[in-house]
């Protein structure tokens, strides 16, 4: 794989970015059906998409710098330099969650219902994201010897390795299609949120299976930072999930029996 698309004189247009401008198109095309879910419009669809990627930007940006701090220090106008790379997934979160925070106070809309249309198109959008990862060459597997095993020789990384970044493509998109079905039958705000998590905690539980990840990033008994972080997720959120919608079960029960 090669890391850049194109060229323009001595400029570099990299795939990555490039994949990035395609998953937000294909947020906003996708939004012409999905914003009916909250009732949105399609101005508040696009506005919610806009302070997600903003937030989620200015967010794993400043995170990645806060755990590199010395070298920023040392460079501060490498802060700047986005185009290095340096982006730090929890920082996206954070940020966008933030930047989300400040959205629904702005228009007086519960944040509950603002994340869930985030959450939902975060899932298409990341899975998108992940061909760019391929492409790029980053977030790689480990060596393998499968037919379907690739080398990343622009990236020089050498060896035949899982494509897990594609693994990672498919089971987003599979989620995406049960976050769309599983939408309709929402109880509460907020629900999406949590299921959208709870599912990539599934999906990046399996994939750091194959994952090509440093051996300091293991925590406790053979797992990973990130699927620890992973199982956390897919055990604490379906249980909030399903306590919230019984006891809003319970209530409509009780009204209807008054």
């Amino acid at each position: 794989m090669h890391p850049i698309a194109f060229k323009v004189g001595d400029f570099s247009i990299y795939f990555y970015g490039v994949m990035m401008v395609m998953a937000y198109i294909v947020v906003l095309i996708l939004m012409k059906w999905t914003c009916k879910y909250e009732n949105f419009t399609y101005d508040e669809g696009l506005d919610i998409t806009i302070y997600t990627v903003l937030g989620g930007v200015v967010g794993a940006r400043l995170f990645y710098v806060m755990l590199n701090l010395d070298k920023y220090l040392k460079e501060p106008l490498h802060i700047f330099y986005v185009r290095e790379g340096g982006l730090s997934w929890h920082g996206a979160l954070l940020g966008g969650f933030v930047f989300l925070s400040v959205y629904s106070l702005i228009k007086k809309l519960p944040l509950g219902k603002v994340t869930d249309f985030a959450a939902v198109h975060s899932t298409i959008a990341l899975a998108v994201g992940r061909i760019g990862c391929f492409l790029n060459g980053c977030c790689y597997g480990k060596e393998c010897d499968l037919p379907w095993a690739v080398e990343f020789k622009g990236a020089h990384i050498p060896g035949l390795r899982h494509p897990n970044q594609l693994y990672e493509t498919f089971m987003l998109i599979i989620a995406f299609i049960i976050l769309l079905r599983w939408w309709k039958s929402k109880k509460f705000n907020g629900e999406m949120t949590l299921a959208m998590f709870a599912i990539y905690g599934f999906i990046r539980f399996v994939v750091e299976f194959f994952r090509d990840t440093p051996q300091d990033m293991y925590w406790w008994m053979g797992l990973s930072a990130a699927q620890c972080l992973s199982l956390f997720l897919m055990i604490v959120f379906p249980v909030i999930i399903l306590f919230k919608r019984k006891k809003i079960g319970s209530e409509e029960k009780n009204i209807s029996t008054t």
